[in-house]
């Protein structure tokens, strides 16, 4: 029997595979748009919990969840004074409150189309009106071929991740939000090159 994703995730942060000190403070820049919004902020999959640590030292009330154990264990002792919960992004739904900020730092391109519009969606639903939504995920780097229009994910050491285009970025915030960002970098991550969108964008009522 294969190892399931979560086994996998689970795995990796045990190993410390996760642990490699190349945090990237990707939040760092965007801290005046962070700071002007006060009250509670989301982070979905906070891993070990370096953006949570952030959005806490910028004053908000911090929900962070992952669907790995070994991660929240990780970030609940990094920050004690954030709520944490153990949770896939696909059931954002159990959430009963709304949010000021929502942070996703690559945790948001490992399912498909329905899957992925569902969680944009149920983001929109938690965020209050002109709240601040940043996340980033994966694209093919530049000079790689051509990107991908496919929702199929693509197997990737046991766990099945996606590449975005500018049009699935369009579906996945059309009618939703406004695009205040939106950036191709590359940078580098757990040793290696990822290229990334990294998308600062504001709900909108509708």
């Amino acid at each position: 029997m294969s190892e399931t994703e979560t086994a996998i995730w689970e795995r990796r942060y045990r190993s410390g595979r996760r642990l490699v000190d190349d945090y990237d403070p990707w939040l760092a820049r965007w801290r005046p748009e962070f700071v002007a919004r006060k009250g509670r902020a989301l982070d979905i999959g906070c891993g070990e919990g370096r953006d949570t640590e952030v959005l806490l030292g910028w004053g908000f009330d911090v929900t962070a969840f992952d669907r790995s154990i070994e991660a929240v264990e990780l970030s609940r002792a990094r920050n004690p004074a954030a709520d944490h919960q153990v949770m896939d992004t696909r059931e954002l739904g159990q959430l009963n409150v709304r949010f000021a900020v929502v942070a996703a730092n690559l945790t948001l391109h490992y399912f498909g189309r329905v899957e992925t519009l569902a969680s944009f969606a149920a983001i929109h639903r938690l965020l209050e009106p002109a709240g601040l939504f940043a996340f980033r995920v994966d694209a093919v780097p530049d000079g790689g071929g051509a990107e991908s229009e496919s929702w199929a994910r693509v197997d990737q050491e046991g766990v099945g991740k996606q590449v975005f285009t500018p049009r699935k970025l369009d579906e996945a915030l059309a009618g939703r939000f406004r695009v205040l960002s939106q950036e191709k970098l590359t940078i580098r991550r757990h040793g290696r090159l990822k290229t990334l969108f990294e998308v600062i964008a504001e709900s909108q009522e509708g």
